[in-house]
């Protein structure tokens, strides 16, 4: 959470609107987790196939010390494994958006 909140600070929020944000998102998430399983409960460009958006994020986080991206692939990666439908085509095409 501490890194998700730098992140926003880094753009047009405040510390205290990206902690306020962040908290609302993680409380939906687990509820959603809690009423729904992990599967439908995963949100975000993953869940949608929107490569092109993670590709994005990518680049957006090069910008930053190297161990957000590190975290950022290692969690997508771990996401895929275990939540996407076609885990080995996704990963493939995990692995492609994050080169680019």
């Amino acid at each position: 959470l501490e890194a998700g909140t730098r992140l926003l600070e880094g753009t047009a929020f405040s510390r205290k609107q990206a902690a306020r944000a962040l908290v609302q998102l993680s409380r939906q998430v687990l509820e959603n987790f809690e009423l729904l399983g992990p599967r439908a409960a995963w949100t975000g460009p993953l869940s949608r196939g929107d490569y092109e958006t993670v590709s994005r994020h990518a680049e957006v986080l090069k910008g930053y010390p190297a161990q957000y991206l590190d975290a950022y692939a290692a969690l997508a990666r771990l996401g895929v494994s275990l939540l996407a439908k076609s885990p080995l085509s996704a990963r493939a095409r995990l692995d492609r958006a994050l080169k680019s």
